[in-house]
């Protein structure tokens, strides 16, 4: 068994929150926290639920927002609310995608976990 690990670091969410886009594109803007990946499930852990929601691509306008989705076009909104506190906060997504190999034609399951940092007023 064989276990890779890849690490992306990117700058903490403003206090004022923001909207992290993990979907399928060709490029990642790390601006607008775009991610290049085909995601199919997510969830938010237990200590965020309360400032992390995901939504889909298909949600209706003014919809709160979910705690665990799955989707199937390949497109999860991790929308992070607002931080009034003084202090920064940190809270994790637990998401699964799929990955396709261009030159094996092969797909797989990739498990990824993004620890979301928050910085306070």
């Amino acid at each position: 068994m064989e276990k890779e690990v890849h690490i992306r670091q990117r700058e903490a969410v403003p206090a004022t929150g923001s909207t992290l886009q993990l979907m399928p594109t060709g490029k990642s803007n790390s601006e607008v926290y775009e991610i290049d990946y085909f995601c199919l499930t997510g969830e938010v852990d237990e200590s965020a639920k309360n400032w992390i929601r995901l939504y889909s691509s298909v949600m209706p306008e003014g919809h709160t927002g979910e705690e665990r989705i799955i989707v199937e076009d390949g497109k999860i909104y991790i929308k992070v609310l607002p931080n009034v506190e003084a202090d920064s906060r940190n809270g994790i997504v637990h998401l699964t995608t799929m990955v396709s190999s261009v030159k094996t034609g092969i797909s797989n399951v990739q498990r990824i976990k993004i620890d979301v940092t928050q910085l306070g007023q």
